[in-house]
């Protein structure tokens, strides 16, 4: 028999914690951030459960080497194909961003490099919350070595790890969002950013996998996560992941190694969940994650999302779920696992309706749930 992960509605403190400090840095802040054992999950928005320890995520905030300028790639990709034309596609869109903090008793500031990707051709410029976190001082340099200062808008921190900013200046080219519903493991991956600072440099491979929901630890977690070989390093935090048809399909924001670098195992946040949080970023200031408030487990062999607890007062306990009920489809789509009841929720947003097909004593039965907010920043 298949073992079953069982799911809880606060994500519980990680079994272990591997602290490992990471190499000098050349110059400034360095990465900024210490690698934490991670435990790989099934978990329900705004829910989870870990089991797995050993393995070891940092961010990827980085100093050191550093390039002011870069030429402009063309917007016309010619005869190029495969990576060639989707770095050029995408290449535009893509900034670094330098970030100074508050100096220490000795007055010397940390600072460090990130990456990001234009938003909006009005100057929002979506990030990783950890690239620009307590941060005194944003500047970000275009892809023709424009170099201007930014202002954070807002972040959806603690849930997800997105934050924007925003620079004073129209007529930007904002890149093309794709999205995770698109994808295939096996895909082609194209990683953009600015790893140890170095602007605009492009990687490839392949998404890995899909609906990787993870414990980074320290109250911090990835939902319905991309994985890909495609190398990130240092720097890289912020940047975009790309499809082969140059369409932004998610933000990378982690890398899994003992190492300060890559390893061939890398996070992306699906952009799906990062265009939700910077739509609401832009509007009030702060993101809201959708709750459906139940927790639960996989049914083994793809049966589908066993709940365990109903949240009183919560949305499916209104729309009357029970205890033992088994959710096998979120309005169209079929849901064989936990995962994929993840996975169905998150791109959603708070006070929108979902059908929900359960099965309950041997019978099918549908539900209409309107999640509520949960705010995140």
């Amino acid at each position: 028999m298949e073992s079953m992960t069982t799911h809880t509605e606060e994500f519980p403190a990680p079994t272990e914690i591997a602290v490992a400090e990471p190499p000098p840095a050349p110059a400034g802040k360095g990465t900024g951030k210490k690698f934490v054992a991670i435990a790989l999950t099934s978990a329900l928005l705004g829910a989870g459960a870990g089991a797995s320890a050993g393995l070891a995520v940092s961010r990827n905030r980085s100093s050191g080497l550093s390039v002011e300028r870069v030429a402009a790639a063309a917007q016309n990709t010619g005869g190029a194909t495969g990576v060639a034309a989707v770095a050029q596609k995408v290449i535009p869109s893509i900034v670094r961003i330098d970030v100074t903090g508050p100096s220490s008793p000795f007055g010397a500031a940390s600072s460090g490099t990130g990456s990001g990707v234009i938003f909006t051709s009005d100057g929002y410029i979506m990030t990783n919350n950890h690239v620009v976190d307590g941060e005194q001082s944003i500047s970000v340099t275009l892809s023709t070595g424009e170099k201007l200062a930014a202002k954070l808008v807002g972040t959806a921190s603690p849930a997800d790890d997105i934050a924007v900013v925003k620079v004073d200046k129209t007529g930007l080219p904002a890149a093309t969002l794709g999205s995770t519903g698109d994808l295939s493991v096996g895909d082609m991956a194209v990683a953009i950013g600015s790893p140890f600072g170095l602007q605009g440099t492009v990687t490839a491979g392949v998404i890995s996998a899909l609906h990787r929901n993870i414990d980074l630890g320290q109250g911090e977690h990835l939902t319905d996560a991309i994985q890909t070989d495609a190398p990130i390093n240092p720097g890289n935090s912020g940047g975009v992941l790309a499809d082969a048809r140059g369409e932004v399909v998610g933000i990378n924001t982690a890398i899994l190694g003992g190492g300060n670098g890559n390893v061939g195992v890398g996070f992306a946040i699906p952009i799906d969940i990062a265009r939700r949080d910077a739509e609401q970023i832009i509007a009030t200031g702060h993101a809201e994650r959708p709750f459906l408030g139940i927790s639960g487990e996989n049914i083994p062999s793809g049966g589908g999302a066993l709940i365990q607890e109903v949240v009183a007062g919560g949305p499916a306990s209104k729309a009357g779920l029970r205890a033992g009920d088994i959710v096998t489809r979120i309005n169209s789509t079929k849901i064989t696992s936990m995962d994929d009841l993840i996975a169905a929720l998150s791109t959603h947003r708070p006070g929108d309706a979902v059908r929900i097909t359960y099965a309950r004593g041997g019978s099918s039965h549908t539900a209409t749930a309107t999640l509520s907010a949960r705010a995140t920043g």
